[in-house]
């Protein structure tokens, strides 16, 4: 299997961290919880995911889950003013106050936000916090997923983090897995909308950040 994931129609590539431990293991906080990469409305095949601590790391467990999600509406309009943006859908959203959604694709990058609560102010029409952008309006829409305010998360997998002392510049505690290695675990299928996260269950000095990476279909 492609470890750059060029069966699909686009490449995959997100991030995220966490640094505030979260003993469950079915229902995180959402406070603890890094959002790695969320999948577009085609869905995602994730071929590879790695996790790196620098400096200090504390034992425990980082966890890898899967997060329910849906594909968004297709986008007429974004606009700003000030750090609050205004996304106009073509058709109803079916959205509730208090849902949270994240922006992919669209220009200025600052409209692209990552699991950012809603305020419904019409059918066709929701706000969000942003960045301030100076009152601008998108050039490229992009699409959004939505997520509830209280997900289902599915957990994937447990990874142990081993306890070390570094410095600020040395890589303290790191892993990798990849379809070609890892056949039990990966290739990772997201459906539209759903998303990769991670917690951990100590909280760590420094953060861990886990990437993936794939491709959408």
């Amino acid at each position: 299997m492609s470890q750059t994931a060029n069966y699909v129609a686009a490449a995959l590539l997100g991030a995220g961290s966490t640094t505030t431990a979260d003993t469950s293991y079915t229902q995180p906080t959402a406070g603890t919880v890094g959002i790695v990469c969320t999948a577009p409305s085609t869905g995602a095949r994730i071929d590879n995911i790695s996790g790196i601590t620098l400096g200090t790391s504390v034992a425990g467990l980082a966890r890898l889950w899967s997060c329910e999600g849906r594909a968004g509406k297709t986008v007429l309009s974004i606009s700003s003013s000030g750090t609050t943006a205004t996304c106009t859908t073509t058709t109803p959203h079916g959205l509730v106050t208090g849902e949270l959604v994240t922006f992919q694709g669209a220009f200025p990058i600052g409209f692209n936000v990552v699991g950012v609560a809603i305020t419904v102010t019409s059918t066709t029409a929701f706000t969000f916090t942003i960045p301030s952008l100076s009152n601008a309006s998108a050039i490229e829409l992009g699409e959004f997923s939505v997520t509830p305010a209280t997900p289902a998360y599915n957990l994937l997998q447990e990874i142990p983090i081993i306890a070390v002392t570094g410095s600020t510049t040395l890589k303290a505690h790191q892993f990798a897995f990849d379809s070609q290695r890892d056949s039990d675990f990966l290739p990772l299928v997201l459906p539209a909308g759903h998303s990769l996260r991670v917690t951990v269950s100590t909280t760590q000095t420094n953060a861990l950040r886990v990437t993936a990476s794939g491709g959408s279909f």
